[in-house]
């Protein structure tokens, strides 16, 4: 028979899931692996500027190395420069909202495709961030409920229909040899 130090086992495995969970925290923590600058496309730098200005508008310094990016981009196609250097001016002097909508106008004007509307795929139109709803509608409380309900029911049929033994009590049978049912004469 085999026996196996569960003691040993389950430090190890203990072990395993922190440096596993560890490992997890840390990629998550870190920003995308995205590749900041090697864009040679002025369009895509310009996109860039205007996702920093909606997302983080404190990051200053982020927005304005972008719009100079673009400005320096060796591909030029599909943007308005002359709004690019006027958003990098409105950046220049604080103003956040004119510089996105330049920014935007840039990539509209001069776009060799034909620009896609709203969501669709293919837009260069960035929206505002989505805010998050307050009070819950007739449809959400009625998901809430039945997902109780699952949990409840859930519950109660795992204690209702548990084996009366413990997986300690079965183990411990499994180990010993079986009797035998006739007695010996």
């Amino acid at each position: 028979m085999v026996t196996w130090n569960t003691g040993r086992r389950r430090a190890v495995a203990i072990l395993v899931a922190c440096v596993v969970g560890v490992w997890l925290a840390a990629l998550a923590a870190r920003p995308a692996l995205a590749h900041d600058g090697d864009s040679d496309q002025a369009s895509v730098l310009v996109l860039q500027a205007i996702g920093i200005i909606v997302n983080e508008p404190g990051d200053m310094d982020e927005i304005s190395d972008k719009v100079d990016d673009a400005l320096k981009a060796p591909d030029k196609e599909g943007v308005d420069l002359a709004q690019v250097q006027a958003a990098k001016d409105a950046l220049d002097n604080g103003n956040m909202d004119k510089a996105r909508t330049l920014l935007q106008q840039s990539l509209q004007g001069g776009a060799p495709m034909q620009p896609a509307a709203g969501e669709e795929t293919g837009t260069t139109v960035v929206h505002d961030p989505l805010n998050p709803r307050g009070h819950l509608a007739g449809g959400d409380w009625v998901l809430l409920a039945i997902s109780v309900l699952a949990l409840v029911l859930g519950g109660w049929l795992a204690v209702r229909y548990r084996p009366p033994q413990s997986v300690r009590v079965l183990r411990r049978q499994l180990g010993t040899p079986p009797s035998d049912p006739t007695p010996s004469s």
